[in-house]
């Protein structure tokens, strides 16, 4: 039987425990993320916790919602040590009886189908390190291998200490074009990064010209993947090709590990190009759309 649970319900060391045997891998759903990204998410679990499904909710003009967060790629079901992937349509048919309009962004092992909904397709793309950097390189674009050719040689990399650095980066640079982003999502992702600091592993490091960070990654270590959750460069560091150094330098460090780099994105075809450039392919993940508004809300909604 599927259930519908307050935040308050959940059993959050029986959430975690499931999350953390979960063979999609990813750390989003984790209860302590959850907290940090959607306050207040509530969920619906199968019997005690053998398949799960987070919804970040909202309420607005007395209309109950599930929307995607912000910092959360992917969600969608959780289910410990095998994954149904016919299981998801069961819990967004359950979410659709309790919520007027649903958003989620499920993940890569999901499999939504539905003719009521609205179903988007979103790229991520991943890199195997499995094998020596020589190898890996060989998989590089040319623009991406010229630009390390070309590399200008006052750029250094180096350990950041603060999360704080790579944000105020990312801010004032790569920030400017989302406009829905304030100051309380900024406080929000700061804490985000400490506590990925304090519970799993957080790796950031900074390309520096002459001292100045002109370009910045941070990278969650999570069992055999690094997610880059953050990165952010200037106009410097667009001159210097900073990123290109970066993400090389990291393949460079990490390749051989048997792990994924994991590059969070993106649907933006510049951005999705420049990842490609490194040899890497498709992870897809769809986003699920429900909308069961009244006809005059579900018409503003649509325009």
């Amino acid at each position: 039987m599927i259930r519908y649970l307050s935040h308050n319900e959940i059993d959050k060391a029986k959430w975690d425990s499931c999350v953390e045997r979960s063979p999609v891998g990813l750390p989003y759903a984790y209860s302590w993320y959850l907290d940090i990204v959607a306050p207040g998410w509530s969920a619906l679990i199968k019997n005690d916790y053998d398949a799960m499904m987070p919804l970040c909710t909202g309420r607005k003009f007395f209309i109950s919602y599930v929307y995607p967060p912000y910092f959360a790629q992917q969600l969608g079901l959780i289910q410990p040590d095998h994954h149904d992937p016919q299981l998801c349509n069961d819990f967004l048919n359950e979410a659709a009886k309790k919520f007027s309009y649903i958003e989620m962004k499920v993940n890569y092992l999901d499999y939504p189908y539905n003719s009521r909904y609205k179903i988007i397709e979103n790229t991520n793309y991943i890199l195997p390190l499995s094998e020596n950097y020589d190898a890996l390189k060989k998989r590089y674009s040319r623009g991406i291998r010229n630009n390390i050719n070309q590399m200008d040689k006052c750029l250094k990399i180096r350990d950041i200490t603060h999360a704080e650095d790579i944000i105020n980066l990312f801010r004032h640079n790569r920030g400017n074009r989302y406009k829905n982003l304030g100051n309380a999502d900024y406080e929000r992702m700061k804490k985000l990064l400490h506590t990925v600091c304090l519970r799993l592993r957080g790796i950031m490091w900074g390309a520096f010209a002459d001292n100045r960070l002109c370009a910045a990654v941070f990278f969650t270590e999570y069992k055999n993947r690094y997610i880059m959750n953050l990165s952010a460069v200037n106009e410097e560091g667009k001159k210097y090709r900073a990123m290109t150094l970066l993400i090389d330098t990291f393949i460079k460090n990490k390749s051989g590990s048997h792990s994924i780099l994991d590059f969070e994105g993106s649907n933006d075809p510049l951005v999705g190009r420049f990842y490609k450039g490194f040899g890497s392919q498709c992870s897809n993940y769809k986003t699920v759309i429900i909308n069961r508004l009244p006809p005059m809300l579900k018409w503003i909604k649509n325009n």
